[in-house]
């Protein structure tokens, strides 16, 4: 975890670095044009990621706010973490090394918290896939604050993401690390940090982050291993709010079973044999709790329909599925 004390107004950005030899570069360039310029730069990378180490080497040799460090890195937590314990700055934002940020990213962000009083602000962002661009409006109907409950509530519905990223922390609100998965580790770490807590997240409704698609971002792998890291996040999510916060219990089993769906429905690479087996537990989570979910006035009517075509059967909500994709 990170020093208990931060030099003031000092932003430490983390940002790990593996296999991103065609992204890193811009998402670097787009970190030292802000224009909000007291911050660090922490890469993290793993040391097998030769080629984007000399491209992180010769930014910091031209700029004395990059600090490098090379671990033996098992994920993208693993460099969280370790980025968090380096940290040196007041506030804390992540950004990963395949993605970009608008050149007021941290000032408006900055500007959010101080206005408001509030220890963590947020924006919206875009996707970017190829040469479209995609704006992602989630938060404009928070207006300029949310409550902490109120995205959580949101997110477990799937209104909204689970991103740590596009999000400028007060590095005293972060109470949790990353726990280690390959996959859904950010929703894990939001909730741990947000869940029973009282307070208010500053708004910023502007797309200042820009989520890069590509094939090999870890979104675009489907091993099946790692998506039984998202369901053991989902898992993980209900398991706390049956015994910590019971107001997140309802969005939490909504939460578990579109992971569930999800998981089930996408295509998977790796060992056939846990694809199956992973598959059926999907299948016994969704049966687990499907009805909780229909009856929950919360959950939205995507997740209901797919609950009652399960019903009917699984063949089913594979073929609607395939014809809305």
């Amino acid at each position: 975890m990170a020093n208990d004390f931060g030099e003031d107004g000092l932003i430490s950005i983390i940002v790990p670095v593996y296999n991103c030899l065609d992204y890193v570069g811009r998402c670097i360039d787009s970190i030292l044009v802000q224009t909000y310029s007291k911050f660090e730069l922490i890469i993290v990378f793993n040391e097998l990621s030769e080629e984007s180490c000399g491209i992180c080497e010769q930014y910091a040799a031209k700029d004395e706010r990059i600090r490098l460090f090379r671990i033996v890195c098992k994920g993208v937590s693993v460099a969280r973490n370790f980025g968090l314990e380096k940290a040196n700055g007041e506030y804390v934002a992540f950004i990963d090394s395949d993605d970009r940020i608008e050149p007021d990213y941290l000032e408006k962000l900055l500007n959010a918290i101080h206005r408001s009083n509030f220890e963590i602000s947020m924006c919206n962002y875009a996707v970017i896939s190829g040469n479209e661009k995609t704006v992602c409006d989630c938060l404009s109907r928070f207006g300029d604050k949310v409550p902490y409950n109120r995205l959580l509530k949101d997110s477990l519905y799937c209104r909204s993401g689970f991103y740590c990223w596009g999000m400028l922390w007060r590095r005293e609100a972060i109470v949790q690390g990353f726990r280690y998965f390959r996959f859904s580790e950010d929703a894990m770490f939001v909730f741990m940090n947000l869940a029973g807590r009282t307070g208010y997240i500053a708004v910023v409704n502007e797309p200042l982050y820009q989520y890069v698609r590509h094939d090999g971002s870890i979104t675009a792998r489907k091993d099946a291993r790692e998506f039984f890291d998202a369901l053991r996040v989902a898992k993980g999510i209900v398991r706390m709010s049956e015994n910590v916060c019971r107001q997140h219990l309802k969005p939490s089993y909504s939460f578990l079973i579109n992971t569930a769906f999800f998981a089930y429905l996408s295509d998977k690479t790796g060992d056939d044999r846990f694809a199956e087996k992973y598959d059926d537990l999907c299948v016994k989570l969704i049966k687990k709790y499907r009805t909780k979910v229909i009856l929950d006035l919360g959950s939205t009517m995507k997740t209901k329909c797919a609950c009652l075509l399960s019903l009917v059967s699984m063949r089913l909500v594979r073929f609607v599925y395939s014809r809305m994709k």
